[in-house]
């Protein structure tokens, strides 16, 4: 999906958080420019809203790898609950 010449909004907001954030970039240690662009409006200038991110209930495994970006930005900006992650199939 990131590999494409434009990954649209809409879709970089329904990718599992964690997966997206480690989708690497031009160097082995940066993270997909797509991704960190998206993350990077979305969150904006607020010091609160990027605390709230970077402790979010995303993880690797189990259920918070399926958190999608978009949901846990949302709950970061708002400062609202965190979303359950969507239902293993």
């Amino acid at each position: 999906m990131l590999s494409r010449p434009e990954c649209p909004p809409e879709l970089l907001r329904l990718l599992p958080a964690w997966s997206a954030l480690k989708a690497r970039g031009p160097r082995y240690d940066t993270t997909h420019p797509a991704v960190a662009a998206y993350v990077t409006e979305a969150l904006a200038g607020s010091d609160a809203a990027w605390l709230r991110f970077a402790a979010s209930p995303m993880s690797h495994a189990g259920p918070g790898a399926w958190h999608r970006l978009g949901d846990l930005l949302d709950a970061a900006v708002e400062g609202t609950a965190w979303p359950t992650p969507p239902p293993p199939r």
